[in-house]
């Protein structure tokens, strides 16, 4: 089996396109589509099923990135052990919603790099619902996301801390005010939510359902800062970490509403059972873990 066609299929399976598979190994679409093909011919298979650009992989396909990652990470264990050299992880991969990175990676990558100067990281924003894909296909290391629990049994969970949620507004909207604010409140008021790794969103629409209230717009934004200038601009309510928002509060540019309960969420870190957790990565998750003991 040819390890330069299950690199191949390790980077299709982790992009689900063909095409950003291509950019990314720097070759012709048409090269990845052949390599793809044949490495399911040889194994009598088909791993991926093609919806026009994009993919999903089959029953095979998944099965196959287990087998994939086994047998990439004996080829580097045989280089390793043959060398004599060790090859010390060089980059750790993390995705998770903006308000997690900006308020608490700042730190845990200056800590890191106090040990391991020479590691590099790759962070940026992630959507939940592909979380389970990037981790299993190691194109991630780690997900930092708000969320209760996650159901993949493939899936190791390590809940870090339970976050703070303010229910923020204008201090000129007419909720501002109230003692109390419930679901009813909020009965034909616009809602803003993040829409990156952001597990407390749902269950608040539940909420909003089960009391039988219908918002008038319901907006889903990636960026925490787009989200506090739509509310600024009175465009509607919000729900966002206390931490990413304080500024905001301690100037009065915008004011808590008086919710009837406490809003909190669970922030868990997750990566994959077969992950082979070693050095640099396992001090960084260590790092991670150790933020609980400083929470309020």
């Amino acid at each position: 089996m040819d390890l330069y066609k299950l690199k191949t299929f390790k980077t299709v399976a982790a992009f689900l396109n063909f095409n950003q598979a291509a950019r990314y190994l720097n070759c012709a679409q048409s090269t990845v589509s052949n390599q793809i093909k044949s490495l399911e011919d040889e194994m009598g298979a088909f791993f991926f099923k093609r919806m026009g650009k994009k993919v999903q992989l089959t029953t095979a396909g998944e099965k196959m990135v287990g087998y994939a990652n086994k047998l990439l990470s004996m080829e580097q264990e045989a280089i390793d052990d043959i060398t004599g050299k060790k090859t010390p992880q060089k980059t750790i991969c993390v995705r998770g919603p903006e308000a997690i990175i900006d308020c608490y990676f700042p730190d845990l990558i200056k800590k890191t790099l106090a040990q391991y100067p020479a590691v590099q990281f790759d962070i940026s924003n992630c959507l939940e619902n592909n979380i389970e894909n990037e981790l299993q296909t190691e194109a991630i290391d780690l997900a930092f996301i708000f969320s209760d629990y996650i159901s993949s049994p493939r899936l190791i969970t390590e809940k870090i801390f339970t976050e703070t949620l303010i229910m923020a507004a204008l201090p000129t909207h007419p909720l501002a005010g109230k003692p109390t604010v419930d679901a009813k409140d909020l009965h034909a008021e616009t809602l803003l939510f993040l829409k990156t790794g952001c597990g407390y969103g749902l269950p608040f629409r539940q909420l909003l359902n089960t009391h039988m209230v219908k918002p008038a717009c319901i907006i889903e934004i990636t960026s925490v800062e787009a989200i506090k200038e739509c509310v600024k601009k009175g465009i509607g309510l919000t729900i966002l970490p206390k931490n990413s928002i304080q500024n905001e509060l301690q100037n009065r540019e915008l004011v808590p509403l008086n919710w009837a309960k406490d809003l909190t969420t669970p922030v868990l870190m997750v990566w994959h059972k077969n992950k082979k957790i070693t050095g640099v990565l396992e001090n960084f998750m260590h790092l991670a873990m150790q933020l609980r003991s400083k929470r309020p």
